[in-house]
């Protein structure tokens, strides 16, 4: 499957940036209302949750701030997508 890649230009510091994809206080307000938590550690996990309950989960894979974050997701907010296999999402800073 051939990845998708998205470029954006945000004028802001690379710490910036990565306390918005990594702060729950910023993921909330930009990220569809869910919150970020992981301890961003390899091979921990990682979850979006929403006010309702709705999740995303993963684990990270590499993490080195602020320029790069790998992690995988899975939706577990639909059955169906819930049994897919994760993706694989990398954030480039």
């Amino acid at each position: 499957m051939k990845p998708h890649v998205y470029q954006l230009f945000i004028r802001a510091t690379p710490e910036q940036v990565w306390q918005a994809i990594t702060d729950p206080a910023f993921t909330t307000q930009y990220f569809h209302g869910t919150a970020f938590t992981s301890t961003l550690q390899p091979g921990s996990a990682v979850r979006y949750t929403s006010p309702t309950g709705n999740a995303v989960e993963g684990e990270i894979e590499v993490s080195e701030p602020p320029h790069r974050l790998v992690h995988t997701w899975r939706f577990l907010y639909d059955p169906a997508l819930a049994e897919e296999p994760p993706g694989r999402v990398e954030w480039q800073i």
